[in-house]
Formats: C-alpha cells, structure tokens, sequence
C-alpha cells in the first residue's frame, strides 16, 4: 500500500518548476519598507513579518514560539527591521524592556502541530513594537474566500515577497505570479481535510519559498496596489511510502507540493484590537489578574505576575465564556471584569488522547517551517 508522509527539514528551497526568484520589480519597490526581517541573535532564527499598522507587524507564530533545542526563548530578543531611504531601522518588541515583551503579542497558537490534524490555519501572530517603526508605511490587509483569492491567481494577480535564507545577501526576493488553489492534481481536497484542521483558514499556493519566509504575505495586486490576502507559514511535502505485512518497505523521494498559508480572515479584524490595546505589564495587576482566573479553576499556575503561555490560555478561556472578544491579551479593561464577585467557571476536563490507529498504513503527514 502507498502511503504519504513528509520528509524531514531539509535546506532545499521548495521551488515548483523553475526558480523565478527575483529583485523586487521597480514598480513594488514601496514592499521593500513594509516588508522586514524579525529575527532572533540569541537563538539564530531568521523570519519574515510586515507593517499592517504603525506600531504592529504580522508574521507566523512559530517564528516567534518555536524553541530550539538547548536554547532559552525569551520575547525580548526579537527585533525587527526593515530597510528605509537605504538605511535598516530596527525595534524590539513593546515590553521588552521590562520583561513584557509576551503580552503584546496575539497569536493562533503558541504550539503549532506539525503532525495531523495540522493547524497551520493557526499559525499567524500579530506583534506589537516598541517604535511606531511602521508609521506611513503599512500594507492594507484585504479579507476574501479561497475562491475568489484563486481567481486572483488565475487572472496573474497573486505573488509574495520574502526574505530567503539563500538569497543576495538577506535582499527580499520577489517570487512571480504563483497558483493558490483549494487542491492540486496531485493534492486532493480529501486528503488535504485529513491532514489539516480549519481547512478555510487555509491557502495552498506555490509561490517560491526557502528557510526565512515563514511570516510573508501572500498579496494581491489591485488598481490601488499590492493588498495582503494570507500569510505564508510552511511547506506540504510528500513522499511515497510502500508498506508491506504492516511494515515500511521502501521509501520514496520526498517533494514539495504546496506552501501553506493562513487566509487573512482570520486575523484582520485583530489589528486594531492590538494597535490600540491597553496593556498590563506591572507584576501586581498580572498577580491580580491570575488570582482571579486562579479562583474561577482557568490557571493553575503560579500567581507570580509574570506572563506566560498558561495565563494567555487562561484569559482567552475566561473571555469566550464572558461571550467577550476572545485575544488573550491582559489589558486594562479586564481587570474590573474578572475582578467582579462571580460564579467560578466551570471545572475544565482533563483532555483525552487516542492513539492514530491509521498511521502504519496511511503514512505520517508533517509540515516543514520555513524558519532560519
């Protein structure tokens, strides 16, 4: 029986056909100040983000949450830049400074799954900076359907712009018009639904890409411009299993088939909620916050003031049941909220797991992150 299963991370561009990576054409040269590098000295990752409001910048969560093996993750590492009048201006994240770096970040998922179901649909954040480094240079954030973003392509109209690991230098490359589409020949709207969770939020396409694109926009040209539909996250690659009495009998070259994106419908309407946000970063209004969500059994952590992936779960969990806008953000104006006299929420449940019984036949599907 054959089977599918990706390879592991290799450091191959995912290229489909001829590589027609390029300069940016004179007439987008605007993308090269609203589109910059957010990147990691301490840890070495490299990664795309782009302007979409003065103080805020959307890239792929994992950029920001995947850990290295043997390194410390800290937020306050991160610095982003992006190059103006021939000169890289640069900024750290809003809170660096005073170790709160993580509240000024919204994010799908803080731990994204590689093997299905894969919820690359999540993995998008949007991050607050430091400096209004984006101020007069935003790129507008467009929200459509899948359909209509593959017409797009068909008319010529879809391409991205990224930075790749291999390419002049850390000059952004152009990658020319590219195909989205729901499936492909040899990618099939069935087996795309088995290996990945919220199948809308998700854009197939086959721009160029390599290690460092991870967090491009994926962007439409229109009358007025370029306009951002999605947010590049991975690459889909498949390799051919032959399985025979249960066990691997050959394997296969693996070759990518698609990239993988996140449709902007899911994290437009965010943008503001984060540029205009009210953030908490002194320790005893977080202490207060995580006591109260420590009474209602929504953190179990320590109630030590210090925000973490724990308390950002608690906070969502805690407003989706106040029927608030569920962010995860420790603002202001939820103090008086959950310091109120209520109910405790309900218990939650432990999660129960069950093992993939189909695995040995039907092959291991797992997504490549194009980080550096």
């Amino acid at each position: 029986m054959v089977g599918m299963a990706n390879s592991t991370p290799n450091t191959d561009a995912a290229v489909f056909g001829r590589d027609d990576r390029s300069p940016i054409p004179k007439h987008l040269s605007a993308l090269s100040g609203q589109i910059g590098r957010l990147h990691n000295p301490q840890i070495g990752t490299n990664c795309t983000a782009f302007c979409v409001a003065p103080n805020v910048i959307a890239t792929a969560a994992h950029c920001l949450f995947r850990k290295p093996e043997g390194r410390t993750l800290r937020m306050a590492d991160f610095r982003f830049d992006i190059l103006r009048d021939g000169q890289r201006i640069q900024s750290t994240i809003e809170g660096a400074s005073v170790k709160g770096a993580g509240q000024h970040i919204m994010t799908g998922t803080t731990r994204l799954r590689v093997r299905p179901p894969i919820d690359a649909g999540s993995d998008w954040a949007l991050v607050r900076t430091e400096k209004n480094i984006c101020k007069n240079h935003v790129l507008s954030v467009e929200v459509d359907t899948i359909r209509n973003i593959e017409k797009s392509s068909d008319r010529k109209d879809m391409f991205q712009v990224a930075y790749h690991s291999d390419y002049e230098n850390w000059d952004l490359a152009y990658s020319t018009p590219c195909k989205v589409r729901e499936e492909f020949p040899d990618l099939r709207l069935d087996t795309i639904r088995r290996d990945f969770t919220n199948t809308k939020n998700l854009i197939l396409h086959q721009c160029d890409t390599k290690g460092a694109s991870s967090g491009s926009p994926m962007l439409r040209m229109t009358p007025d411009g370029p306009v951002v539909v999605g947010i590049n996250v991975g690459t889909y690659i498949q390799s051919k299993v032959l399985i025979r009495n249960g066990q691997v009998a050959r394997k296969f070259e693996a070759r990518p088939v698609a990239n993988t994106g996140v449709n902007a419908a899911v994290f437009k309407n965010y943008i503001s909620v984060l540029r205009d946000a009210d953030i908490l970063t002194a320790k005893p209004d977080l202490k207060q916050v995580q006591t109260v969500l420590h009474q209602a059994d929504q953190y179990r952590g320590a109630i030590d003031g210090v925000f973490g992936n724990r308390t950002r779960q608690a906070i969502r969990a805690y407003q989706k049941h106040q029927g608030l806008q569920v962010t995860g953000l420790p603002t202001r104006d939820l103090l008086p909220i959950v310091s109120a006299t209520a109910p405790p929420l309900p218990k939650r449940k432990p999660a129960r797991f069950s093992r993939n019984t189909s695995i040995a036949t039907d092959g291991i599907t797992q997504l490549l992150q194009q980080i550096d």
